[in-house]
């Protein structure tokens, strides 16, 4: 840092640029809370790729190589598998579970469609 240069910082933008950073620290403790770190680095993963592409769509001079382009997509390949392999097990679970629905358990419930006393 060049001691001859004058830091201004103007409270506004540094209370604002401090309450990004609080709200994704606690964005990121309510994913890994709520589900898995591996699900938080999922969506770091996700969070870097559109970073990388809003920045290439908006500033002129980022080139994006052709090897860049092949490691992106290997990427989202990998995190589309993961999802896939992730969710199939819950999905065989829940068809499997719907299917072994027995009489007497909570899920089998009887209704009478005729309803009639027999009056004295």
């Amino acid at each position: 840092m060049d001691a001859s240069i004058s830091w201004n910082f103007p409270p506004v933008t540094l209370f604002l640029n401090c309450m990004c950073t609080f709200v994704l620290n606690l964005s990121v403790f309510l994913v890994i809370s709520r589900t898995s770190a591996l699900t938080a680095r999922v969506t770091g993963v996700v969070r870097d790729w559109s970073v990388v592409l809003l920045s290439a769509a908006i500033f002129a001079d980022t080139k994006l190589t052709f090897i860049n382009i092949v490691g992106y997509a290997i990427a989202i390949v990998g995190v589309v598998a993961y999802n896939n392999h992730k969710l199939k097990p819950q999905v065989n679970q829940q068809q499997g579970a719907d299917s072994k629905v027995s009489p007497g358990s909570p899920r089998h419930v009887e209704i009478p469609l005729n309803s009639t006393k027999e009056s004295s």
